[in-house]
């Protein structure tokens, strides 16, 4: 198995069977830095029932090496107010040829990336 096969200045990339999602991906040596743009479930409160469920973009960043990245869920902040960011770490990546593997406490999966740009 070989690391993924990105340029230095990496990319954007997804996995042309999950629409709306994507990466950014930046190498630094051996250090991958990645932004996963996807949606997912988040609770919200409601008045139709006291918890409800519903689809809203996330955004997670991963930092590591391509065999082993730490997948980090991002909270809090605002447009132009990035006091209350806060990097809460979910689970754990890795992306051999092309191949996204990725586990947490609610998801496991893999994607086949194909390179945008």
């Amino acid at each position: 198995m070989q690391p993924l096969a990105i340029s230095d200045s990496g990319g954007l990339w997804y996995d042309p069977l999950r629409v709306g999602e994507g990466f950014s991906i930046h190498r630094f040596g051996e250090r991958i830095v990645m932004y996963w743009f996807t949606y997912g479930p988040r609770p919200v409160r409601s008045h139709y029932s006291a918890i409800a469920s519903i689809q809203t973009q996330r955004w997670y960043m991963l930092d590591g090496t391509a065999e082993s990245m730490t997948i980090y869920e991002i909270e809090g902040g605002s447009w132009l107010f990035f006091d209350d960011v806060e990097a809460v770490p979910i689970g754990t990546a890795s992306l051999i040829d092309n191949v996204f593997s990725y586990s947490t406490e609610s998801y496991t999966g893999k994607m086949d990336l194909v390179r945008l740009f």
